[in-house]
């Protein structure tokens, strides 16, 4: 069994922050989840009590309320940074990538470098003029 959990404690202005940011329209819903959970673990609800009257989990209310005991407010509104993204591509294709690119290609449109389809000579016609002369 988990052991009773100790009231969150928090000075007056953090207590008055996190209650401005439950309550301004702008504030992100993640900002507004994470201030609920502590303003509760300041009142002494458990940890359990929390993670039902928010409908999230347990460990999300420990989380953020340790990241609150850690660093206060600051903690709160920003996320924790993340690791490289493991879909990036390795310099080899990058650079691929970019010696297939057709040199001209830099700073125009792509309807200026790719060739139009024989079907559609009378449509280019019908285009407006700066399209045509290739002004862009």
């Amino acid at each position: 069994m988990w052991k009773p959990v100790d009231t969150l404690i928090m000075t007056e202005v953090q207590r008055r922050t996190l209650e401005a940011w439950v309550r301004a329209k702008k504030t992100s819903q993640r900002v507004v989840l994470r201030s609920r959970i502590c303003l509760y673990a300041g009142e002494g609800l458990s940890h359990n009590a929390i993670a039902k009257r928010l409908k999230t989990s347990r460990p999300t209310v420990l989380l953020w309320t340790n990241r609150f005991r850690e660093q206060g407010t600051s903690r709160l509104s920003e996320d924790a940074p993340h690791g490289i993204s493991s879909r990036r591509l390795d310099p080899e294709k990058v650079h691929a990538i970019v010696e297939a690119t057709p040199q001209q290609a830099t700073g125009y449109h792509w309807f200026h470098i790719i060739p139009y389809p024989p079907l559609a000579e009378d449509i280019v016609g019908t285009a407006p003029r700066a399209v045509r002369s290739g002004a862009t």
